[in-house]
């Protein structure tokens, strides 16, 4: 009996859908060309060639269908690396490693920091 080649999954898109304090969202999208469902997986890292945490996983997506990963419980004002990997169950492919800041750097003025810049300001 001869055994049937098994083609890993592309990855057509990995992108950041939205982000917020602690929170980014991924949007993601594999084919795989024996049709098979895909299991994606959003790995987050703080150092580029650092350990990677996985994230979320989500089983049994019908290839050629965008998904939608979150990682969740982020530490705020920070970078972080992540990709995405998509399996048939048999082979994997992995997203090129990306990077997005957590969350923009904000001065409200209601803030006591900024009050106490705008107050040492004057002082000067």
């Amino acid at each position: 009996m001869k055994m049937l080649e098994n083609n890993t999954p592309t990855i057509v898109t990995s992108t950041l859908k939205s982000k917020t304090t602690n929170t980014l969202t991924i949007s993601a999208k594999a084919t795989d060309a024996e049709d098979e469902n895909i299991s994606y997986k959003l790995y987050t890292s703080l150092n580029e060639n650092g350990t990677y945490t996985e994230q979320e996983l989500k089983r049994d997506v019908i290839s050629n269908r965008e998904v939608t990963l979150n990682a969740t419980n982020l530490t705020q004002y920070t970078d972080y690396y992540w990709y995405v990997t998509a399996s048939d169950g048999i082979t994997t492919a992995r997203s090129e490693k990306k990077s997005r800041t957590m969350n923009w750097w904000w001065w409200a003025p209601s803030s006591a920091i900024t009050a106490n810049i705008i107050l040492l300001t004057a002082v000067w």
